[in-house]
């Protein structure tokens, strides 16, 4: 017994040596990088997936801005479109409340992170929600493949986040 506590306390603390040493250094995948540039692709239809996801984005360009700049762009399209949107009238009575949490996450990487927020027109055309709809702070793009497709091209790791 006393074998098994001792083994559990190091390799724990192994793992917290090893979280210090690479909170202090920069990773190896940053190394020699400036500017991370990414493209975030955002489809997720589940508001608390899609809340998730957007945690999980903060997240990650907080520990990129760490050790390097970036440039980032979150761009929604499919099922994720109807809770980008200033009513409620394109989701359940049950989602309001985590819609507003969204909405609030939007603007953290907004205001906070400066992220450009981009919303697929065609897939809002396809879910029956007008451009006038959709949040201010979210840009309304003519076709949101072209823009991902655009993005790439200039160098923007894309993320896919379904």
């Amino acid at each position: 017994m006393k074998r098994i506590i001792v083994s559990f306390i190091i390799v724990l603390l192994a793992a917290f040596s090893v979280q210090a040493q690479e909170s202090g250094n920069t990773p190896s995948s940053l190394k020699g990088v400036d500017t991370a540039e990414i493209v975030f692709d955002v489809n997720v239809g589940n508001p608390k997936l899609l809340s998730l996801r957007l945690k999980l984005i903060e997240k990650t360009l907080s520990d990129i801005s760490s050790h390097a700049k970036y440039r980032a762009v979150v761009a929604f399209r499919g099922a994720a479109s109807d809770f980008m949107t200033k009513n409620d009238n394109h989701i359940e009575k049950d989602e309001k409340q985590i819609k507003k949490d969204i909405y609030l996450r939007l603007k953290t990487l907004k205001n906070d992170y400066n992220v450009t927020l981009e919303q697929c027109a065609v897939a809002i055309g396809l879910r029956g929600i007008s451009p006038d709809e959709i949040y201010d702070i979210i840009n309304v793009v003519k076709n949101g493949y072209v823009s991902i497709i655009g993005y790439q091209n200039q160098g923007y790791a894309f993320l896919p986040m379904d």
